[in-house]
């Protein structure tokens, strides 16, 4: 059964796939939260990505010239 917090995440992750129009994103699990990366072409407007992504922690950073965006789960100790 899954976390609540990783189900939510996951929720989150359909919005964010659908809005930037990405194939996949890569999920990564872990026991103590999960996190996922998007990799997008270009984020055009970082308002539009907090809104999506209301209530979860987001890093965006460059990999060999791709922008990363990822998404954390609000793991607490469930």
């Amino acid at each position: 059964m899954l976390r609540k917090s990783l189900l939510d995440l996951l929720l989150v992750c359909r919005k964010i796939k659908v809005a930037y129009g990405v194939a996949s994103y890569e999920l990564n699990d872990y026991d103590d939260g999960s996190y996922a990366d998007f990799r997008v072409r270009r984020i055009e407007s970082v308002s539009k990505l907090a809104i999506l992504s209301q209530g979860f922690e987001v890093s965006i950073f460059s990999d060999d010239g791709q922008t990363i965006v990822r998404i954390y789960e609000n793991y607490n100790g469930e």
